[in-house]
């Protein structure tokens, strides 16, 4: 006899009783398992986690990515340079290259703010009402809005920044 699960494991512990993904069941027939709330409550916190973590290196790579760019444009771009071709890339190439990393960065991190908002919404609709365990996510009210602030507003500055510099070299 199976002795009986414990009401919450830790996330990404899986155990055949209870399976996270598409399994045969014992008759082979390839149903899909449905969650159970313990397992959807972990796997709510672990796409949460993993969006997260998705934001984080989509705004690492893009500051570093600028930084680069902006110190290329810096030490360049107040030279006096005779090549037509490089005069074009310190002009042109460098701060479309910005635009272009900064646009798809704020893209990039709009969709994985808006997973967060299923995911929470979702967590809402199945979970909040039954299951005793904390938020894995903050307030949706005020403060979730003002936490998506942070990794939205510098990819979409430097957009601007980036825009407007090559407008004014056109």
């Amino acid at each position: 006899m199976n002795a009986p699960l414990p009401r919450h494991r830790p996330v990404g512990i899986v155990s055949q009783e209870r399976p996270l993904d598409r399994r045969q069941n014992t008759a082979g027939m390839g149903q899909v398992h449905a969650f159970h709330e313990p397992d959807l409550y972990d796997a709510i916190a672990l796409q949460i986690e993993r969006e997260n973590s998705v934001i984080n290196h989509r705004l690492t790579w893009t500051l570093q990515l600028n930084g680069f760019l902006f110190t290329a444009v810096s030490l360049l771009g107040g030279k006096v340079l005779d090549d037509a071709a490089l005069r074009a890339l310190v002009a042109i190439f460098v701060p479309m290259t910005g635009l272009v990393v900064s646009v798809s960065a704020f893209m990039g991190v709009l969709a994985a703010q808006h997973q967060l908002s299923y995911l929470t919404k979702l967590w809402t609709t199945k979970l909040s009402a039954t299951d005793p365990r904390p938020r894995p996510f903050g307030d949706r009210r005020g403060t979730y809005l003002l936490g998506t602030l942070p990794s939205l507003l510098p990819p979409g500055i430097l957009s601007v920044v980036w825009g407007c510099l090559l407008i004014a070299r056109l």
